[in-house]
């Protein structure tokens, strides 16, 4: 037990529900965690996000798009594993596309990557050996928008035989490297 009132929340579909609803799905769900925290036994003074996948792209996009950021919640900190900061016209796959528009014109201003200095939030951000290399390279384009904006760089972690989704299915099995290194980053957070 690590003394953690874990939530778990999901976002509208593409192409029903287009950029930006991820990103206002994640402050809706802040807006009402920080309402209902205390009643399950949480602390809304203490509130970490983590997203993974399309589920980083709109934490980040919520955390950095100034037309989407409301604070709704005081967020001690966020994990980024594995999402795609950068749209670009490369990126053809229908989902994508479903979500972000096809008009090239709209892309950097849709990506998170371009705002992140927006909202100075700690964060800790993660990749997978085996993740595909579009989305793992904007984990390090993420980076390095970070280091700009701190002056010092985030936390990066390279999750050595990890594919895409089992960083996230290692939690609490025999190989928890991620979930330990999650601990550290929200301890020393907490511990300031």
């Amino acid at each position: 037990m690590k003394g953690f009132l874990v939530i778990t929340v999901n976002y509208r579909l593409a192409p029903d529900h287009a950029w930006p609803s991820g990103g206002e799905d994640v402050g809706l769900a802040l807006a009402w965690i920080t309402a209902n925290a205390r009643q399950h036994g949480g602390d809304p003074g203490k509130i970490f996000v983590f997203g993974q996948s399309a589920g980083a792209t709109h934490v980040a996009t919520f955390l950095f798009h100034p037309q989407i950021y409301k604070a709704t919640a005081k967020i001690s900190g966020v994990i980024l594993a594995s999402g795609l900061y950068r749209i670009t016209e490369e990126h053809r796959a229908p989902n994508v596309i479903g979500y972000f528009g096809s008009d090239p014109s709209k892309f950097a201003d849709r990506s998170p990557i371009t705002h992140v200095a927006n909202n100075p939030v700690p964060l800790l951000l993660s990749v997978a050996e085996f993740d595909p290399g579009f989305l793992a390279a904007p984990t390090y384009q993420l980076a390095e928008a970070v280091t700009r904006r701190d002056g010092r760089p985030p936390p990066v972690l390279w999750l050595k035989g990890h594919n895409h989704v089992s960083t996230v299915l290692s939690f609490g099995s025999d190989d928890d490297a991620f979930g330990r290194k999650i601990l550290e980053f929200t301890d020393g957070i907490l511990a300031r």
